[in-house]
């Protein structure tokens, strides 16, 4: 059994709401969003939980399908989890003594 890896720590549940929006008419909206974009239904999942790199060509094919415009792609890809960065500030403070 693989060991999951966090690549990033994005938080993309607006994107995956996003998706969820624009396919709510299928059974399976990620699954038939990965077909539009042309890779599994795995690959876009392990993208959306950080368990594989969102490449810049990632950026630009979900996009397109989605028809995010350029102003928004920042709130779709770039939004820091709140979780990784407070554990990342907690273990960079001084604890008193």
């Amino acid at each position: 059994m693989r060991k999951s890896t966090k690549y990033n720590n994005f938080d993309y549940s607006k994107l995956r709401g996003l998706i969820v929006e624009k396919y709510s008419r299928y059974n399976s909206p990620i699954e038939r969003f990965a077909m539009d974009v042309g890779v599994s239904r795995v690959t876009i999942s392990k993208k959306l939980n950080n368990q594989s790199r969102m490449n810049s060509d990632d950026v630009i094919d979900f996009s397109n399908v989605l028809k995010i415009t350029p102003s928004k792609i920042y709130q779709y890809f770039f939004t820091q989890n709140v979780d990784t960065m407070r554990t990342h500030k907690d273990k960079n403070t001084k604890q008193p003594r």
